[in-house]
């Protein structure tokens, strides 16, 4: 499954931070709150889906950029054609109206 592989990815960032502060996987969970030892490991391993307030509130804790457990995840490789051709869509319109913008902005100083 693709998903796992993401899974994993976030799990790898999630090991690291926690070795980096030597953190036991039980002092992690404690201060996650709703969390115990084994569902770290579970997290860790890409063996269970950490929950998006689950991945904020493990940024938070170390002091990360949210971006820092999701980089290095290409996530149009489990999006489908029509998802990835929807959202290059959506990227070339905001583009566009962004540069329109730009441009009637600079018309309107120049005048």
């Amino acid at each position: 499954n693709k998903m796992i592989k993401v899974y994993r990815k976030i799990g790898e960032k999630i090991a690291e931070l926690r070795e980096r502060e030597n953190l036991s996987q039980e002092e992690l969970a404690s201060l996650l709150g709703n969390y115990t030892a084994s569902s770290i490991s579970y997290f860790e391993n890409g063996q269970r889906k950490i929950k998006v307030e689950g991945i904020m509130k493990i940024a938070e804790i170390f002091c990360e950029d949210i971006s820092f457990l999701l980089k290095e995840i290409d996530i149009s490789e489990y999006l489908s054609p029509e998802a990835i051709e929807f959202r290059a869509e959506i990227q070339n319109r905001l583009k566009t109206e962004r540069h329109e913008k730009v441009m009637s902005e600079l018309r309107e100083r120049t005048k």
